[in-house]
């Protein structure tokens, strides 16, 4: 894992508690990379890891999830790839190129649909622009 993205990581879990209290206290943390640079060897567009005890993969507890979306990977047609998983479709959205590919994807999923319909109100607002 690239050391700036356990930084971060770190930072959003150790900051729900304070000296002295109860790991308790420790609410569930789902961290979600959007990277544009290959973070694992892995032959999938994204991954996502939990812990698990080495072994018997027996997982310890469901309190933290850390999901990779390595967008650099689409371009990579060697990597298998379901056209229909929403996980893929939002990546594609986040790289599209043009907004010929937008608005396939758009049409297919409502949920980027709403996205791209608030991206284009917000693109024509300076201040929501800036903000």
């Amino acid at each position: 894992m690239p050391e700036r993205t356990m930084f971060y990581w770190s930072k959003i879990y150790t900051s729900q508690v304070k000296s002295y209290d109860t790991y308790s206290k420790l609410k569930k943390c789902i961290t979600i990379n959007i990277v544009d640079f290959q973070c694992t060897p892995l032959q999938k567009l994204y991954s996502s890891y939990h812990l698990t005890e080495d072994e018997t993969g027996y997982r310890l507890t469901d309190i933290l999830e850390v999901h990779f979306l390595e967008i650099i990977k689409l371009a990579n047609m060697a990597i298998p790839r379901d056209e229909n998983d929403r996980i893929v479709e939002w990546m594609e959205f986040l790289d599209a190129k043009s907004k010929g590919v937008i608005e396939m994807l758009a049409e297919k999923n409502k949920d980027i649909k709403k996205a791209y319909d608030l991206l284009q109100i917000i693109s024509k607002d300076e201040k929501a622009r800036i903000l």
